[in-house]
């Protein structure tokens, strides 16, 4: 299944997928939000949860609220790429999203590595606490 005429990305798909992906990731570099590999695997979960929710999906014949050109209404899929009825293509692009995913993730890591060594030249606060003054660091290499 080729797609030959994809269809025309709207200004609420825009926004949806690529703005609000660069003010999340503008976000990452102007904070500091923690990330390590290990939140990898939380990324991971939702992929396969909603994996097998399509799969329960399509064997429940839950269909969707409009109909659709190929199937009758309960063998509808969620969306095109994950139709069930075509085992194949599903498993194909199951199998890329989870190396593209692996792929951004280490992305991730890598640009969040280069941010903390960027902000490392900066002094590290001292905060104050019950039992007197402490580095930043110190409390984050605590946490």
């Amino acid at each position: 299944l080729l797609i030959t005429d994809p269809p025309p990305l709207g200004l609420s798909g825009l926004f949806v997928h690529l703005l609000n992906w660069l003010c999340l990731l503008i976000s990452l570099f102007a904070s500091r939000i923690p990330w390590s590999c290990k939140n990898f695997v939380w990324g991971l979960l939702f992929l396969l949860t909603y994996l097998g929710y399509t799969v329960i999906h399509f064997f429940a014949g839950i269909g969707t609220a409009g109909s659709c050109e190929l199937y009758i209404d309960p063998e509808c899929p969620i969306y095109d790429a994950f139709d069930w009825n075509m085992p194949m293509m599903t498993t194909i692009v199951t199998a890329v999203a989870l190396v593209l995913y692996t792929v951004i993730a280490g992305l991730y890591t890598i640009l969040v590595c280069c941010r903390n060594c960027c902000s490392c030249m900066a002094k590290p606060m001292e905060v104050e606490s019950k039992d007197g003054p402490e580095n930043i660091e110190t409390i984050e290499n605590a946490a």
